[in-house]
């Protein structure tokens, strides 16, 4: 089984579905260093949440059932994935207990 990780460009190319702006306006309004930082990072929670929100808000109503149903895969997966990995972390000794 091959996962394929959201990237920078998935955001982009949802955002852009999403409001209807192209891609180059939302590369250039948008602060997508902190969006590239928070992909990988379980600090991202907060940003990947606030960016589903405003996608949703946006989306015309139609899509909001399939959008739901798309973000409650992808959140449930990404943070189950995320806390695997720190457990493992914490487990070898990699990660330090704060």
């Amino acid at each position: 089984m091959t996962v394929a990780y959201v990237d920078l460009a998935d955001f982009v190319a949802i955002a852009a579905a999403a409001t209807g702006l192209d891609p180059f306006t939302i590369m250039r309004v948008a602060n997508l260093d902190l969006a590239d930082s928070a992909l990988g990072k379980a600090v991202g929670g907060a940003f990947r949440i606030a960016v589903f929100v405003l996608i949703l808000v946006l989306a015309g109503s139609g899509e909001r059932g399939a959008l739901l149903v798309a973000g409650a895969i992808v959140f449930s997966t990404t943070y189950l994935y995320e806390a695997r990995v720190t457990l493992d972390e914490l487990h070898t000794g990699e990660r330090p207990v704060r």
